[in-house]
């Protein structure tokens, strides 16, 4: 298994220092943003071409990234408050 394919979690979990778990949010933000603006680039090439189908699956795929990703916030929030994850 690769580094990148380890859940922000587990990466954050086995970073030795403060500085290794900046990192390694930063990293993760710069993706998730990435991410987000490609889709959204594709949404609006989709939109000026009128292609309805492409649309829809440009915005089942924007709806995946943001449900993904702001469930590992939200679980990475409650380890930093000492919650156990949901």
């Amino acid at each position: 298994m690769t580094l990148k394919s380890r859940s922000i979690g587990e990466r954050l979990s086995r970073a030795k220092s403060p500085e290794v778990r900046r990192e390694i949010m930063a990293d993760w933000i710069k993706d998730w943003e990435r991410d987000q603006l490609a889709i959204v680039a594709e949404l609006n090439q989709a939109l000026d071409q009128r292609d309805w189908s492409q649309v829809s699956r440009g915005a089942g795929q924007l709806r995946a990234v943001t449900q993904e990703r702001l469930g590992a916030l939200q679980r990475i929030l409650q380890r930093l408050a000492g919650e156990a994850p949901a």
